[in-house]
């Protein structure tokens, strides 16, 4: 079931431990994931099985940050719900959506709802661009991508996509 809520301290510590695990994503601090307000969980008999944030940027965008499901659910289709709860929750407000992945399956969803897609990320909203300025220049992004440098750089070209609803 997902639910619309904060992360706990003991979910933010699994979090930030699955996420230094994956080589997917940068992941963010125990005290980036207490801060978070946008935040929809994915919860399997008690246990978190998946989850995704987001963060507004004025009041006319917001970037959808994580998108994660723990390995032992995924293919139950909670990707999908989690990423259609966070951009249903965006028309609602009437916002525009940003997000980027190189994930073949979130690609897909991009493109059913509509995001123009690109591999240029100068081509993103001006908010979004100061985000990832201030955001990739902490120590722990640094430290995350000094260590997982080597992945990063077998992985597929990342796709930039947003929309405006």
């Amino acid at each position: 079931m997902n639910m619309k809520r904060s992360i706990t301290l003991s979910e933010a510590h699994v979090l930030v431990h699955a996420l230094q695990a994956t080589p997917n994503i940068t992941g963010y601090s125990v005290k980036e994931w207490m801060s978070f307000s946008d935040v929809w969980v994915h919860e399997s008999n008690g246990k978190i099985a998946g989850v995704a944030t987001s963060q507004d940027f004025g009041s006319y965008w917001t970037y959808m940050a994580v998108l994660f499901v723990f390995p032992e659910f995924q293919k139950q289709g909670i990707g999908k719900e989690l990423f259609t709860a966070q951009i249903e929750d965006i028309k609602q407000r009437k916002c525009g959506a940003y997000t980027c992945s190189h994930t073949p399956a979130v690609l897909t969803w991009m493109k059913e709802c509509g995001m123009s897609l690109s591999t240029n990320m100068w081509k993103s909203p001006v908010l979004i661009l100061i985000y990832y300025c201030t955001f990739y220049l902490t120590l722990y992004r640094l430290k995350e991508f000094l260590r997982k440098r080597k992945i990063f750089s077998d992985q597929p070209e990342w796709v930039y996509g947003k929309v405006k609803f």
